[in-house]
């Protein structure tokens, strides 16, 4: 009290007001369990004072206090402080405790354990300034469990102590509400049944999954970082501006926000994009509206595909749902677009005019899985995507479970994508939320088949890529199923590198009918600045362990065994070269010429319907049921190295003595098309 207050009342009345005052303002620690209320001997209580809103509170471990009235308050609460386990639940009809300040579950120390156990109840609330679960060094954990309902309702939620494991949220079917600016921790919060952020902003720098619904009021944000994963079982209710926020980092990654519920309300969405300047990049809109006034400083074009060409988009336009957009921007730009996100069910007609390519997008703020067959309906649409990807000047393709230049199933929210599209009618593309997922991808992954081999071709600090794999359902023919079109992405430095259909369409993904010994593909090189250039291989452990893959070398006459590394050469530019033959073969068996006919060494050796083995030194050719009768053989040693060169015009047995050392010899035989190899052993003690 004031100066003039306390010379007013006698000494009797101070000294009983003081008395008071010292016994509700005192921090209070349980003497026991029992209910909150309570002022008997049974009190939790020292002398049954019960806390009041200036009391902070401590329940001390091995009791337990049960809130069973309607107001119960304290200043601040600390469940658990000695060496065991404290509790705090709550029992009766709409039981709540209010906290002005903090509450402590468990207590953030190492010292000893200092475990709380705080448990709701149906209809229970709780209301806290904050509330902190903390960790310790134990082997029991202090924990949080709203599985039998209720309401938290706090300013803050956070994890303190001195260990990052142990804690444990339950969620249960009870629901938080935020009331305050915040940042939910990113260990053990990652999950709620029901969240309402009342207040404030509330920043999320972990994955969260919300399994009922999520409510955000007027004055509210939640803000997610660039590499969150927020999912939203049910549905959410937007009611301001900007209600939600998803971030966009300069590696090229935005926060990912997937729901399978409605949105509800009047509130927006703030969708951020960030484009690193001085390079195109592929977008496509995800909130509804998007006005092309977004993109007054940057350079803005859509493809034509009736004249296969590309359009200049001018401000004030409204940029369409599912189409693809290529943007450019001279500085390091971030784009902030505001409004209602699509959702549900979206479609597009594609038209084949030209070479067939159509531009379109991924709408969502997620991204979505091209490989989803029960998310994607595509008629008339081949199974390949294709993204220009600027940090690489290449463009990814993918088909299959196949990708070249780190193209993906997984296509992120807002990219941009071609597709290619089949004559004999109206084309259609149509995508619903069942495809869309989290994927860690940033804007624009391994190939996931067996038996698929991927040829990187490097020149200075750009590379292409080409992958030939095997199917069982593909054809020598374009498959629209299994292989994907080279696109070249109109890029004059760069050299790429394809191989070609039997009809002579360019593919940046071959599909091949069968693995088999024997197997040659041919491989070319598009125009592109000279010099030297390097060649190597990846997905070698895809393949059987005896299976060799060698790449001929048609200018320097050249076999390379690709097992051993790279191979490095020196490239002229021209036009287009076919400049290098895939082989794919298996060693031949050895077998002891003394007790093997020359039926047994057919059946043994036969590759398709030419056979080829040694005979000691001898190299036995078997042109009897050959399709062709003029074929051209070539015999190379281990070292690459051209042995025998020579025309064959026969369809009979040709025997050629091969004067080299003993070992494996790599044996060729040509006729157009028909391409026959084969890698032998040659032991001339047999």
């Amino acid at each position: 009290r004031n100066h003039d207050e306390i010379k007013s009342i006698n000494y009797e009345k101070k000294h009983t007001t003081f008395n008071v005052l010292i016994a509700i303002s005192a921090t209070i620690s349980t003497a026991g369990s029992g209910n909150w209320n309570s002022t008997t001997p049974d009190s939790p209580w020292p002398n049954g004072i019960v806390p009041n809103l200036v009391s902070d509170v401590i329940i001390e471990n091995d009791h337990t206090v049960t809130v069973n009235v309607t107001n119960a308050e304290c200043a601040s609460l600390i469940i658990g402080d000695g060496g065991g386990v404290a509790y705090m639940n709550f029992s009766g009809l709409t039981p709540s405790l209010t906290v002005t300040g903090n509450v402590d579950v468990g207590f953030a120390s190492n010292h000893g354990n200092r475990v709380g156990v705080l448990t709701f109840t149906s209809d229970a609330t709780l209301t806290a300034g904050s509330v902190s679960l903390n960790e310790n060094f134990n082997t029991t954990y202090s924990e949080i469990n709203m599985a039998a309902g209720g309401t938290l309702i706090t300013g803050a939620l956070a994890i303190a102590g001195e260990s990052s494991v142990g804690a444990t949220w339950t969620p249960g079917i009870g629901t938080v509400e935020i009331t305050a600016t915040n940042t939910l921790p990113s260990i053990i919060f990652t999950n709620f049944e029901d969240l309402h952020i009342n207040a404030g902003s509330t920043t999320v720098a972990s994955n969260i999954t919300i399994n009922d619904d999520l409510i955000i009021a007027d004055s509210a944000s939640l803000i997610l970082n660039s590499t969150v994963f927020f999912t939203v079982i049910d549905k959410f209710t937007l009611n301001g501006s900007e209600c939600i926020i998803l971030e966009s980092d300069t590696n090229g990654r935005t926060a990912s926000l997937l729901s399978a519920g409605t949105i509800y309300g009047s509130g927006t969405v703030r969708f951020e994009r960030y484009f690193k300047g001085g390079e195109w990049h592929y977008f496509t809109p995800v909130i509804q509206g998007t006005p092309s006034n977004c993109f007054n400083q940057a350079a803005l074009y859509e493809y034509n595909p009736a004249s296969s060409s590309w359009s200049s988009i001018g401000p004030n336009d409204t940029l369409t749902l599912l189409n693809g957009y290529d943007v450019y921007f001279k500085n390091n730009t971030t784009v902030s677009i505001i409004g209602t996100p699509y959702q549900g069910s979206k479609n597009r007609e594609l038209i084949n005019y030209s070479n067939g390519y159509n531009f379109v997008g991924n709408p969502y703020l997620s991204a979505v899985d091209w490989d989803n067959g029960s998310g994607w309906t595509k008629l008339l649409i081949n199974n390949s995507t294709y993204v220009w990807d600027p940090s690489t000047s290449a463009v990814s393709s993918y088909v299959n479970g196949n990708a070249t230049n780190g193209g993906s199933q997984f296509i992120p929210a807002s990219q941009g994508y071609f597709v290619s599209v089949l004559t004999g009618g109206t084309a259609k593309l149509t995508v619903n939320g069942i495809a869309c997922t989290h994927h860690d991808i940033k804007m624009r992954a391994e190939n996931s088949k067996k038996n698929s081999l991927t040829l990187k071709l490097e020149d200075a600090n750009l590379y292409d890529e080409t992958v030939v794999y095997f199917d069982d359902q593909s054809t020598e023919y374009f498959d629209g199923q299994y292989d994907a079109y080279k696109l070249d992405g109109n890029s004059i430095n760069r050299t790429t590198i394809y191989s070609k259909t039997n009809d002579g369409k360019d593919l940046s993904i071959n599909a091949i009918p069968e693995n088999r010994q024997g197997n040659s593909i041919p491989l070319y090189l598009s125009a592109g600045p000279g010099g030297l250039k390097k060649l190597s291989v990846s997905g070698l452990d895809n393949f059987a362990t005896d299976m060799d893959v060698f790449i001929e070398d048609l200018v320097l006459n050249k076999m390379i065994n690709m097992k051993t590394g790279e191979y490095s050469f020196m490239y002229e530019p021209i036009v287009e070269e076919k400049r290098f033959i895939l082989h794919f073969s298996y060693p031949s068996q050895i077998v002891e010429n003394n007790l093997t006919t020359l039926e047994e060494k057919n059946e043994l050796n036969q590759i398709s319907e030419i056979t080829t083995y040694f005979n000691s030194s001898d190299l036995i050719i078997d042109l009897t049921n050959s399709k062709e009768s003029n074929y051209e053989l070539f015999v190379y040693d281990v070292l690459g190295q051209l042995v025998v060169q020579k025309q064959i015009k026969t369809k009979g047995i040709e025997t050629i003595h091969i004067k080299g050392k003993d070992g494996y010899y790599f044996v060729k035989l040509v006729s157009g098309n028909d391409v026959h190899t084969n890698k032998l052993l040659k032991l001339s003690s047999f």
